[in-house]
């Protein structure tokens, strides 16, 4: 039951996150956007930061001092989800490299002192009233509504993961179908220059003209999910392809 009950809280919260990256993040864009890895009104990384904080950081009384460890809970949960989400996925989904005072692009000050104030928010006003609200839920129903929950979550999830994978799948296909025909045209154009030598001199505007091409028949191919993470992600980077992901955004704006 009570791991029941810390999952809604987690529901809860991951609903709440969603809220605020997406009116912060339409409001930059100017036209809605449905933030967040998975394509339901969540975002996870948001519901575990508050779970994290309520565990670790419940029971600290001194404001002070609950937002400094705060600052350093949900900074570290940031900097782990960035750096797993690159491994997994060979992508950057956010950067704050532009902004002062950031490690490795991956956190920065000022998001952390945000979350520091929101955490402080969360334990002394929201947390209590969230529970309030929760005893006053049957068990029946709160079991319901965890079990619906986590099944739609789950299956979310599953389909995220798997169109995500394909997607730097068909990127690495494409960079070898791009490698391959260029090296043939060079080949066929001068073969007793070294291939590495022959690309030096090719011309810069000719390889700039292929790679918009093949980005924007590329585009065309996306599914839903490919197209709605670059869109949600506006700073999406691929580790290995992202000379053709940078123009297949700018083909989607």
């Amino acid at each position: 039951m009570i791991i029941m009950k810390y999952f809604v809280w987690f529901v809860f919260y991951s609903f709440v996150g969603w809220m605020y990256e997406s009116v912060l993040c339409s409001a930059e864009a100017k036209h809605l956007i449905n933030r967040g890895f998975l394509n339901g009104p969540v975002c996870p990384i948001y519901g575990t930061g508050a779970i994290l904080v309520i565990l670790l950081l419940g029971r600290v009384e001194n404001a002070g001092l609950l937002f400094v460890l705060s600052v350093f809970v949900t900074g570290a949960l940031e900097y782990v989800t960035s750096y797993a989400m690159e491994k997994i996925f060979r992508a950057k989904w956010w950067d704050y490299s532009e902004r002062r005072f950031n490690i490795g692009g991956r956190i920065c000050l000022i998001g952390m002192l945000v979350f520091g104030v929101m955490s402080v928010i969360l334990i002394k006003f929201v947390q209590p009233m969230v529970v309030y609200a929760t005893a006053k839920i049957p068990w029946v129903i709160l079991g319901v509504i965890a079990s619906a929950t986590f099944l739609m979550m789950a299956f979310d999830t599953a389909y995220t993961v798997i169109y995500i994978k394909g997607f730097d799948k068909k990127l690495s296909i494409l960079h070898d179908k791009l490698q391959t025909n260029l090296r043939a045209n060079l080949e066929e154009a001068n073969p007793l220059i070294a291939i590495e030598k022959a690309k030096r001199e090719f011309k810069e505007s000719d390889l700039k003209l292929r790679l918009d091409e093949a980005a924007a028949a590329f585009k065309e191919r996306m599914n839903y999910q490919e197209k709605r993470i670059l869109t949600a992600f506006p700073k999406w980077k691929s580790v290995n392809h992202n000379d053709i992901v940078e123009r297949i955004k700018n083909n989607l704006r």
